[in-house]
């Protein structure tokens, strides 16, 4: 991440249309339960003047909000104000916004409305990359207004509305603010968000549209429930297969089918998160925890499914897409050769999103707590010290995390080269 990043557009092309043995820690490491309220369906902009203002037809469907194409905030401020920070000072953001007890800000997305005096719903509001609306997807919806988070950062977008009896209106335009991360609102879900965005050590980029990280679907413990909503989105999104990383029996509800609405594959590959994925790791106080022996199967069935094309867009997730997504995201995305600082933002941003704290390590502490936030009955929260034990064991002096990464994943869990190169090939852009 760099300091003081700027909003820009980019051209990214994305798709929008779009087992289990061994020894595990004494305390399983959780999902912190504490829910932040979701805010309030944002100010729709003023109409803009000039050139770019969509010509409505006579006796038509007239927008009621109008974007010109111009560029549309979707990062709540405080988000924003993380994101654009330097790495240093990011903390002092998520100090003061968890102060503030202020709610959840990452379900992102634009507000569209529109007017027509003859009422004949319902109404279907189309959306595309594309000037004549092809190849786009739509929502179809009773009420004059629509409020939608699936948006790529930075792209063109174009959209109208149709009534049902056929009229239509003048075509819009717009363009997403661009920090590099895409939240996607997701009905019954929360903490959802691409993996792509990110820049990469080779100056690639990692593809938008291939791997969503979020929360569970089937409502273990009262959680998370996939809506038809939300189904819809994951159809827009192309979502194909699952992963699921929760301990079957234990917290995934007996979960065992693809549940996405996907007809791709469905994968359970279980383990604890954090230090916890190390041989390494031996902890007795405070609480005892050690290396999870499910660990090197689990990690490898991941990423031989991910090294199959035909498996993508994947969904990865646990119960509140933090802890051991997390953890999988850090080897995916560091693997492909993103950076720790915004390896690390990726993590943190989990913070305003309804899953509870997420951070690099003790803010309220000078030494972050030896990099672990969290360590008692409930959780254990250990960011900062995963990274530290990557690099003690299997980093070389001078090397970077992605060279790290790739000797744990080969020697630890037997991955190969070929599956590690595959991914990169299908997750990074050319």
């Amino acid at each position: 991440m760099t300091n003081g990043r700027l909003l820009k557009l980019t051209a990214a092309a994305t798709a929008v249309l779009i087992a289990l043995c061994g020894c595990a820690p004494a305390v399983v490491p959780g999902d912190d339960p504490d829910v932040p309220d979701v805010p309030d369906t944002p100010e729709e902009p003023d109409t803009p003047e000039g050139p770019d203002m969509p010509e409505e037809p006579q006796d038509g469907i007239t927008l009621t909000s109008v974007y010109g194409g111009g560029i549309v905030p979707i990062y709540g401020d405080a988000v924003r104000e993380y994101l654009t920070a330097p790495y240093e000072e990011q903390p002092e953001v998520l100090l003061e916004w968890y102060n503030t007890g202020e709610g959840s800000l990452i379900n992102q997305f634009i507000a569209f409305s529109w007017d027509y005096t003859e009422d004949e719903a319902p109404y279907t509001v189309t959306f595309s990359q594309n000037e004549d609306l092809s190849e786009g997807f739509s929502f179809v919806t009773d009420q004059e207004s629509l409020s939608v988070g699936v948006f790529i950062p930075g792209v063109t977008y174009y959209w109208n509305v149709t009534s049902a009896s056929g009229a239509q209106s003048a075509t819009d335009s717009f363009v997403p603010e661009d920090l590099d991360v895409r939240f996607v609102t997701v009905g019954g879900l929360d903490n959802i968000r691409d993996l792509g965005g990110w820049r990469t050590e080779s100056g690639k980029s990692v593809k938008y549209g291939m791997i969503y990280r979020g929360t569970q679907l089937n409502g273990y413990a009262n959680g998370p429930t996939l809506t038809d909503e939300g189904r819809k989105v994951f159809e827009i999104l192309g979502i194909n297969s699952e992963i699921d990383i929760r301990t079957p029996g234990v917290d995934d509800k007996d979960q065992m089918s693809n549940l996405t609405g996907g007809s791709g594959a469905y994968l359970k590959a279980p383990f604890y998160a954090y230090t916890c994925i190390l041989p390494e790791f031996d902890q007795i106080y405070p609480t005892r925890r050690n290396f999870d022996e499910r660990v090197p199967l689990s990690i490898r069935a991941i990423f031989e499914f991910l090294a199959d094309e035909s498996n993508y867009p994947v969904y990865i997730h646990c119960n509140a897409g933090a802890d051991r997504t997390g953890t999988i995201a850090f080897l995916i995305s560091g693997l492909l050769g993103v950076g720790y600082e915004d390896l690390t933002a990726d993590f943190e941003l989990t913070s305003f999103a309804g899953a509870g704290r997420r951070w690099r390590g003790d803010l309220t502490r000078d030494d972050l707590g030896n990099g672990v936030m969290q360590d008692d009955s409930s959780n254990y929260v250990a960011w900062d010290k995963m990274y530290d034990y990557m690099l003690r064991y299997y980093g070389t002096p001078g090397g970077t995390l992605s060279a790290a990464i790739r000797n744990y994943l080969s020697s630890v869990c037997g991955v190969s080269a070929d599956m590690m190169d595959a991914v990169c090939d299908i997750m990074l852009e050319d």
